[in-house]
């Protein structure tokens, strides 16, 4: 559901590449990030390094997400 989901420019979908080689040699999908992320049990949010260029709502739901975490456990959060 995630790769038709993409496909259809609903978003962008966290995929291993092996379950969806098909969909990017036909050109339906297409890699947005090909550096690995390393790390055990981390979640990565992507997105433009300019902030005029973030959606509102992705800056509101990065918000959420980083308050929700250091509500968690404190300074366990990375990143800008």
């Amino acid at each position: 559901m995630l790769a038709t989901a993409a496909a259809h420019g609903l978003g962008v979908a966290l995929i291993p590449r092996m379950l969806v080689e098909d969909d990017l040699r036909r050109g339906d999908l297409v890699v947005a990030c090909d550096r690995p992320l390393r790390g055990e049990r981390g979640y990565y949010l992507v997105s433009p390094i300019r902030r005029d260029l973030v959606p509102a709502a992705l800056g509101k739901f990065r918000q959420w997400l980083v308050d929700q975490a250091k509500e968690a456990n404190g300074s366990g959060v990375t990143g800008p």
